[in-house]
């Protein structure tokens, strides 16, 4: 069974360039960590593109950041749709690595997240919870 990246055409919702875009990646996971929705959610969603870039994402290098367990706490933000759809994106990206990476999702408790989001109200949730569960079942 071969893992699948989630690798962006277009998303859901317009997407706007922001001042995190430049942000090295230790600040990106400590800013990530923000109490200010918009300001999580714009680290969020800029780790998830840096995770989705090209051949070869800094999976390793934002997991020793500590980016996962700020993104497996994003996937109980049942007010914030947008912020677990980019949650759960980002982990799938990272469970499509080898098996140290997926390991690091699923020790950080993510799986029983992803099957709570299986009966989440917005779809590409739903959806986005499936590719990440099937990553760390290829795994």
């Amino acid at each position: 069974m071969l893992k699948r990246r989630n690798i962006p055409l277009e998303d859901f919702h317009n997407e706007t360039v922001t001042q995190s875009d430049n942000k090295d990646l230790q600040s990106l996971v400590r800013e990530a960590q923000s109490s200010d929705p918009n300001v999580k959610l714009s680290c969020v969603q800029q780790a998830r593109k840096e995770l989705s870039k090209g051949n070869n994402p800094p999976i390793d290098e934002l997991i020793r950041a500590g980016i996962v367990p700020i993104l497996v706490e994003c996937l109980d933000d049942d007010e914030n749709a947008a912020l677990q759809f980019e949650a759960t994106w980002a982990l799938t990206n990272i469970a499509s690595g080898n098996s140290d990476q997926t390991r690091e999702v699923v020790s950080k408790g993510a799986v029983p997240k992803f099957v709570r989001l299986l009966s989440s109200p917005h779809e590409h949730v739903r959806e986005q919870s499936v590719w990440a569960l099937g990553n760390i079942i290829g795994d």
